[in-house]
């Protein structure tokens, strides 16, 4: 992928759906670990559809202000299970009960077909044992309120 197809991608804002719901789930693993060399570049896509029933692995970031940069700095939070599906996009909110974890920054295909890395940006990137999250707790992915109409 070009150069300039990774910068538009991330410049445009995610404004393709009117109304989306919220996708929902729990957790199911809480992770400990960071790394500062974990590599990661966010495939190409603005938006995935993330089924009932997957599970998919949450890494939380504060990328470098390229949007072609390599990601080495991340914070683990754990696997989640999906329990409603629905379409995830590029600046979605995640949240875990009544706290913002930060939004979606990209998908990484590393694991795939087996699992996403649902890459999250955060101004204060801490672990799944950092936030305290706990097993079964809730997780939903919220569209942002201007990607939404709402602000």
């Amino acid at each position: 992928m070009s150069t300039s197809s990774i910068a538009s991608r991330r410049a445009d804002p995610a404004r393709m759906f009117r109304r989306r719901r919220e996708v929902c789930g729990t957790w199911v693993a809480v992770m400990t670990h960071r790394r500062r060399d974990r590599g990661v570049r966010p495939a190409e896509w603005r938006t995935r559809c993330l089924r009932s029933g997957e599970i998919h692995e949450f890494i939380v970031c504060q990328p470098p202000d390229d949007p072609d940069a390599v990601i080495d700095e991340v914070c683990y939070l754990g696997f989640a299970e999906i329990s409603r599906g629905g379409v995830v996009v590029l600046g979605d909110e995640l949240w875990c009960g009544d706290r913002l974890i930060g939004v979606v920054h990209g998908f990484d295909e590393t694991h795939m077909p087996n699992h996403y890395n649902i890459l999250v940006r955060s101004p204060d990137p801490q672990t799944g044992a950092d936030l305290a999250l706990q097993i079964a707790g809730p997780i939903v992915f919220r569209a942002s309120p201007a990607a939404d109409g709402r602000a």
